[in-house]
């Protein structure tokens, strides 16, 4: 069985609990990870808090050499960490390689965006200037399907802006995460960054702790819920990326053959766990045949099995929750009258639930209304596009949304009327660490990438300066 020590303030540190780590394709513990009691957390709050006294006094251009070290030390870790990455969270190793590489990218992408003071007035009579300093310990909290992206999207805006950062992981998926925190120590000053896995009942004392001054959160729309009403008691600055239940809207005139493998891909990427993920598909009824045939084809090709088997293109979910979940989903719309149009092969041992394709689902089914983190796509036909719209407007999330057409146009048109905080034609999803992303409704608070969401994990302080008359 796996056991990984997380090196802390420079020193191999034990925590002394201890999670057990399960493999999804197999349903079994394969390994413990040590995690942090109480008082451990406040240990490592403590030492955030003197990390961040030293770092924040780093000129930024030194921050961004620290990171650009780390992101290449951790891409020439990969083919160690991947693995076990696999091995966690279900995802073929290809996946997971691509994982760790994408969040080195990351890393260095992030660090590469300005924080430079702004003048906002200059005249006659007075300079005006906007200027951002540190806040102090940001805590960011992750979820399983992309443990180590999810962490480097908030460990690069946090560290770049002065602040030091704890990453507490999801308890389902702490290992890549604690030996990317074994690179960082090779890298990076000591208490500037530190991963502590710790139970979710142990969370909010990380959260409601006066010396953390910024949350960022990913996960949950629940979990987001209970994480801000924590934090609102000391007015913290939190960001929230939260659930999602994406709709795309294709129009008459697509060229379905064309896009029938975006299309797949956006739905069934990770299996299907993704908060941005194209998860309701609304077409023309006179396409909705064809839409289904070129979809059922694309699933054809899937070859579902351990992500550890080279040969396998999609592995479980992640957990026996979240399959359960899925399966009741399912049971529920074709309980209400829907049709399975494509139900795919998968092993009977572990969390993996088949790849699925529902047609005819009414508009009460629970996979139209709550978010389908996994592999399963429902296809709505529709007769008139404002209906349509309206039908993807009426979820409380609004994450994402796309719209598919020959006529960029005509997409953009209805593409304003999405609800949404995000809305992509002709392809879903499309991030990037330049670009602005977050969501609308109960999908989330703020944003990340780009110079918003750097300036996240920053206080603005106005400069106002009189000339003299």
């Amino acid at each position: 069985m796996m056991e990984l020590q997380p090196l802390a303030d420079g020193t191999l540190r034990r925590f002394s609990e201890r999670l057990p780590v399960v493999d999804p394709a197999l349903g079994t513990v394969v390994a413990e990870a040590p995690a942090a009691n109480i008082d451990e957390i406040e240990d490592a709050v403590s030492e955030a808090a003197k990390g961040f006294a030293t770092w924040r006094q780093i000129p930024i251009e030194e921050r961004r050499a620290y990171l650009g070290r780390f992101a290449d030390a951790l891409a020439a870790a990969v083919e160690r960490i991947a693995p076990v990455l696999t091995r966690e969270q279900g995802k073929p190793v290809a996946d997971a390689t691509r994982e760790v590489l994408g969040s080195a990218y990351f890393i260095r992408q992030l660090a590469g965006i300005d924080l430079k003071p702004v003048v906002l007035r200059d005249d006659e009579q007075e300079r005006i200037e906007a200027h951002y300093d540190p806040l102090g310990v940001a805590l960011g909290i992750t979820a399983w399907n992309f443990p180590l992206l999810l962490s480097a999207w908030k460990l690069a805006p946090a560290l770049l802006a002065g602040n030091s950062i704890i990453l507490k992981p999801s308890p389902n998926t702490p290992l890549a995460v604690l030996m990317m925190d074994e690179v960082a120590e090779t890298i990076l000053p000591r208490g500037v960054l530190q991963v502590v896995p710790c139970a979710d009942v142990l969370a909010p004392r990380l959260v409601e702790h006066p010396l953390i001054r910024k949350v960022s959160f990913t996960g949950s729309t629940r979990s987001g819920g209970a994480v801000a009403s924590a934090a609102a008691s000391a007015i913290k600055r939190v960001t929230l990326e939260l659930g999602g239940n994406d709709a795309a809207i294709l129009l008459d005139d697509v060229s379905v053959d064309a896009i029938a493998p975006a299309l797949f891909q956006a739905r069934f990427a990770n299996a299907g766990q993704v908060c941005s993920a194209l998860k309701r598909l609304y077409v023309p009824r006179a396409l909705e045949a064809a839409v289904v045939e070129a979809l059922v084809r694309e699933a054809g090709q899937v070859a579902m099995g351990p992500g550890s088997d080279p040969a396998s293109t999609m592995g479980p979910v992640q957990n026996a929750r979240q399959k359960a979940e899925l399966e009741a989903m399912i049971e529920d719309a074709v309980r209400l009258g829907a049709q399975v149009a494509y139900r795919g092969s998968a092993p009977e041992t572990g969390c993996f639930v088949p790849v699925t394709i529902l047609t005819g689902v009414p508009g009460d089914a629970r996979i139209l209304k709550e978010e389908a983190f996994g592999p399963v796509m429902p296809v709505i036909a529709y007769d008139d596009v404002a209906d349509a719209l309206a039908a993807a407007n009426e979820s409380p999330f609004g994450l994402g949304g796309s719209v598919w057409s020959g006529d960029v146009e005509k997409a953009k048109a209805l593409a304003l009327g999405f609800e949404t905080g995000t809305v992509w034609i002709n392809r879903h999803p499309a991030i990037s660490p330049e670009i602005p992303f977050g969501g609308a409704k109960m999908s989330g608070v703020g944003v990340e990438f780009g110079a918003e969401g750097l300036k996240e994990f920053a206080q603005r302080k106005i400069v106002s300066v009189a000339k003299a008359s």
